[in-house]
């Protein structure tokens, strides 16, 4: 197969959704089929994107000049109005067999790249329907728009979690789920002990701004439980209110120093407040990351590959889930602190190998029934 992988992200600056971008992209070359991402990304603060790709995979990113010269947010979506023509003549230049495009906002011209003779497919990561409620009223009319007629031209949805696919029943011909994997691709040390860490510490790997991270309820919880120690990667001290003085705030940390962080860890901490935007379910990616250092973990909601096992401990998807279950929370460090998860349980319930052959095959799927369905066999 020849796929195209429509995103909106920067392919040169390292994150969760780019080395799940590289993940996949490389288990589809591994398998034999060609692969091209096609990126409009947003600027950076220099206005465009001059650094190295991080992709391995053949990419090009759209920037168009106009949209350069112009300042503040705008810019970005307008790069995306004036950048269709281009990207639509890239893709007659590459001639895939599927279009494969992970959930984004509408904008006037897409219905064109769409247009493309390929069936195309979205990867939808999240319930769009109330996350888009979180922001502005003039992106949440834009989006609410422009929903009905991106989805008016997609033939298939990948969704990450069983509650996200309901969202599309009989609006799509074809819908699939595939949660959210690691690559376990380095070492991995853990043997079933951890080394003894004297205090019991927890960490939480995030970003500000999202209230249903919960990460108020990890500053009670380190109120409520002294005896332990909370590490929050990915916030500055000063972007938080009333820090006990057994959280540490490491800021932004980069992959060796995030790597380093987990081996003095004991248990990894997921999202507490799922609740806030009208979700149960959820596979964040930073999860899999504590699976693959082989840390137990604290969920408030159901994990779609990790749910019922002795390793998590889910306190439940609702406003005081962390106060009600104190005690549960405290005997389950307790328990845990000493013990590392072995790879040899979660690379099969997480690992990407599985799922990404599960996608491909959906893939071919989709492309089979398009041929069908227009009669191009």
């Amino acid at each position: 197969m020849r796929i195209a992988y429509l995103v909106e992200i920067d392919l040169t600056s390292e994150s969760g959704i780019t080395n799940k971008i590289k993940g996949q992209t490389n288990s589809w070359l591994k398998e034999g089929h060609e692969v091209k991402v096609f990126s409009f990304p947003s600027f950076g603060k220099e206005g465009g994107n001059k650094k190295v790709n991080f992709l391995d995979v053949d990419s090009e990113s759209f920037i168009h000049p106009l949209a350069q010269k112009l300042k503040g947010q705008p810019r970005n979506y307008l790069n995306k109005v004036l950048s269709k023509r281009d990207i639509i003549l890239s893709l007659h230049r590459f001639q895939p067999d599927i279009i494969y495009y992970r959930q984004g906002i509408w904008f006037p011209g897409i219905e064109k790249i769409f247009s493309y003779p390929a069936p195309v497919v979205v990867e939808a990561n999240t319930n769009d329907l109330e996350e888009i409620k979180l922001e502005g009223r003039l992106r949440r009319a834009v989006y609410n728009y422009g929903r009905k007629k991106i989805l008016q031209n997609t033939f298939g949805i990948v969704s990450v979690t069983n509650e996200i696919s309901k969202l599309y029943e009989d609006l799509v011909p074809f819908r699939k789920t595939i949660s959210n994997g690691y690559v376990f691709d380095e070492p991995f040390s853990p043997k079933g002990k951890s080394s003894n860490i004297q205090v019991p510490s927890l960490l939480f790997v995030g970003m500000p701004g999202y209230i249903w991270h919960g990460v108020d309820k990890i500053l009670k919880l380190a109120e409520l439980l002294p005896e332990f120690k909370f590490h929050l990667a990915g916030y500055e001290k000063g972007m938080l209110s009333d820090v006990p003085d057994n959280v540490v705030c490491h800021g932004i940390l980069q992959k060796e120093e995030l790597k380093s962080l987990y081996s003095t860890v004991n248990i990894g901490i997921g999202t507490l407040a799922l609740h806030r935007k009208k979700m149960n379910e959820a596979c964040p990616l930073k999860v899999r990351e504590y699976c693959a250092f082989g840390l137990p973990m604290i969920l408030g909601y159901i994990d779609t590959d990790l749910e019922g096992q002795d390793f998590v401990l889910n306190v439940g998807n609702f406003e005081n889930n962390v106060i009600q279950n104190i005690d549960l929370i405290k005997n389950f460090v307790d328990a845990w602190r000493n013990v590392k998860v072995e790879r040899k349980l979660v690379e099969p319930l997480v690992g990407f190998g599985l799922k990404e052959r599960e996608r491909l095959s959906f893939f071919k799927q989709i492309i089979d029934a398009y041929a069908i369905k227009f009669k191009q066999v």
